[in-house]
C-alpha cells in the first residue's frame, strides 16, 4: 500500500468512527491557501478539527509524533480561515461552540504478496 492509499484510508475510518460517534461531519479535506485540514465535525456544541495521521506501523515512531508544535500552529491558522469563511471571527460575538483541534491516530496493517 502506498502512503496516499495509507492515508485516504485513514481518514475514511476516522469519518466512520466520528459518525458513530454523533459527530456531525462538516468538511473532509478542507483547503485554502494556507493548507488542509483533514476533517472538521461538530458534536455537543463543539466544533472540532481534526488532522488524522495514518501509520502502517510503528519505525518512525507513533502517528502523533508527526504533529509537532509547527503542525498544531499550522492547523489553527487553517481553522481561522474556515472560521473567518463561516462568519466567527475577531470582530464578531463569541459564538455558542467551542473550538477544538484534535488528532485521530490509525494504524493500519496489510499483507501484501500472500500467496
Amino acid at each position: 500500500m502506498n502512503k496516499n492509499v495509507i492515508g485516504k484510508t485513514g481518514e475514511e475510518l476516522s469519518v466512520a468512527y466520528l459518525k458513530s460517534m454523533g459527530h456531525r461531519i462538516l468538511e473532509c479535506g478542507y483547503r485554502c491557501k494556507l493548507g488542509e485540514i483533514d476533517i472538521i465535525s461538530f458534536k455537543d456544541k463543539t466544533l472540532h478539527f481534526i488532522e488524522v495521521k495514518t501509520r502502517s506501523c510503528n519505525k518512525y515512531g507513533a502517528p502523533r509524533d508527526a504533529v509537532t508544535k509547527e503542525k498544531l500552529k499550522h492547523i489553527r491558522n487553517v481553522a481561522e480561515v474556515y472560521l473567518k469563511r463561516i462568519g466567527v471571527g475577531v470582530n464578531t460575538c463569541l459564538p455558542d461552540f467551542d473550538c477544538s483541534i484534535d488528532v485521530i491516530e490509525v494504524m493500519v496493517n496489510h499483507i501484501e504478496g500472500v500467496e
